[in-house]
């Protein structure tokens, strides 16, 4: 609870058994789910499926209770000596609070940020479109570059969130599963 307390975008922790039940939970009003049967949720139920993955983080989906834009990472838990996995250790980050990390540069008047995760679906912009956040962006080159193993890509396009021919660069998050677009106005 004091690390969720000091990190904004950390929005929930919690361990889990091998069948996908919270074991431990905390979010920001203090421990959640315990005994809950979340194993329905992609950040438990792909490290199950791949008992020798170490690591997995989520697409976007949205919390059940407060309805904002999450994404997850969560860890394998294995007991020495024993194969297969004995569990999850997970971390729920929320999408809203990537404008901390991203509004502080100072972007130029005709300059946008954007996160999206492997899906397409956009966990952020600066700045902000109503009612785009945790819905997928119908850009078919940003797919062929997630699903491609290129770092990253340039070019100029037009916008499909505001109609703007804009030139965009996009880089993958090393490992992740996200990509970072930042764009100008031509």
């Amino acid at each position: 609870l004091r690390k969720i307390r000091t990190h904004p975008w950390l929005f929930g922790l919690g361990v889990m058994n091998s069948n996908g039940i919270f074991v431990l939970s905390v979010d920001r009003t203090g421990p959640k789910h315990v005994s809950a049967d979340f194993s329905h949720r992609e950040y438990f139920s792909y490290l199950s499926r791949r008992p020798y993955t170490e690591r997995y983080c989520s697409g976007a989906f949205t919390e059940s209770s407060t309805h904002d834009i999450w994404f997850a990472c969560s860890r394998i838990m294995r007991v020495e000596g024993r194969k297969g996995f004995s569990g999850v250790v997970f971390a729920g980050l929320s999408a809203k609070h990537l404008k901390d990390f991203f509004e502080k540069p100072g972007f130029a008047e005709e300059g946008a940020i954007a996160v999206v995760d492997a899906r397409g679906t956009l966990l952020f912009r600066n700045p902000a479109i109503p009612n785009t956040v945790g819905r997928k962006i119908d850009f078919p080159r940003l797919q062929e570059f997630m699903s491609d193993s290129a770092a990253s890509w340039y070019g100029d396009i037009t916008s499909p969130l505001d109609g703007q021919n804009r030139i965009v660069a996009i880089h993958k998050v090393e490992e992740f599963p996200y990509a970072v677009l930042v764009s100008s106005t031509i």
